[in-house]
């Protein structure tokens, strides 16, 4: 197979990015079935900011924008959903 590595790892190695990876994918649930924000208090408002300046046709291009701006990704439902809760809404012209 072209391009596939096979990596050793030592116990301990493994064992550091096995803690890494259950940190990494571990529920962001809260009990009341919400979840947390990825954005930091200032990232949110610099977001809020932006969106309010700046207009988007597509979700999926604010995602992107996050992305690239923050490093941080959002699925097209994540992003409507902290949009939802943010107070951002649809507008038809």
């Amino acid at each position: 197979m072209t391009g596939s590595r096979i990596i050793y790892l030592s116990s301990l190695e493994f064992t550091f990015y096995a803690i890494v990876l259950v940190f990494m994918f571990k529920s962001t649930k809260y009990e009341n079935g919400g979840s947390m924000t990825k954005l930091s208090v200032e990232r949110t408002k610099a977001l809020e900011k932006h969106l309010k300046t700046h207009v988007y046709v597509k979700v999926a291009e604010i995602c992107e924008y996050v992305l690239k701006a923050y490093g941080i990704f959002y699925s097209r439902q994540g992003m409507t959903d902290w949009l939802h809760v943010q107070g951002f809404s649809y507008k038809t012209t």
